[in-house]
């Protein structure tokens, strides 16, 4: 089950947080479930994730062997673990740069452990940010300012705006 792709820059994911709770975007072409489906689909099973990235013709993956997101009571936190795969670890590392165990944040609800700023507003985008991020998935598509942009820290750099991601789940 797809429940995010970019590939052309066509949709502009710097949004709040009642479309990222809902969904926004065009199935065939760019777009985001919503987080309520997300955690409607952990529920009914879906706990295996896997993204793969694109940077022109070239292509990796990580996979995680288990995923769950939370309600909107606990702002959608993440858990993840088990990576495996040929990208490198972007959200299950242990760390404040990692992704791992944050809540969702955007740029009208921050929920990152940064008090200073909100990391939606500094990184052009809506994720799981705790204080800085491994993966920016939901950045501005092209910008390859330092973590602006849709970013895989393993794979890229945080310098390097992915020309292509696709985040799917699906039953063990």
């Amino acid at each position: 089950m797809m429940i995010q792709r970019r590939m052309d820059g066509s949709f502009n994911f710097f949004r709040g947080w009642i479309e990222y709770k809902n969904g926004f975007g065009d199935l065939h072409s760019e777009f985001w479930i919503g987080l309520d489906n997300i955690h409607l689909l952990v529920i009914n099973g879906f706990t295996i994730l896997r993204v793969e990235l694109e940077e022109g013709n070239e292509t990796a993956f990580a996979e995680y062997s288990s995923f769950y997101v939370a309600g909107e009571e606990d702002k959608y936190r993440i858990h993840v673990s088990g990576y495996s795969g040929t990208a490198g670890d972007g959200i299950s590392c242990a760390g404040l740069y990692c992704n791992n165990d944050a809540q969702f944040s955007t740029y009208d609800n921050d929920n990152d452990l940064y008090h200073l700023a909100n990391h939606a507003i500094l990184w052009k985008g809506a994720w799981w940010y705790n204080k800085g991020h491994r993966s920016n998935l939901n950045g501005e598509y092209g910008n390859n300012k330092h973590g602006q942009g849709v970013n895989w820290y393993p794979f890229k750099g945080n310098e390097n705006s992915l020309t292509g991601t696709r985040i799917m789940l699906r039953r063990p």
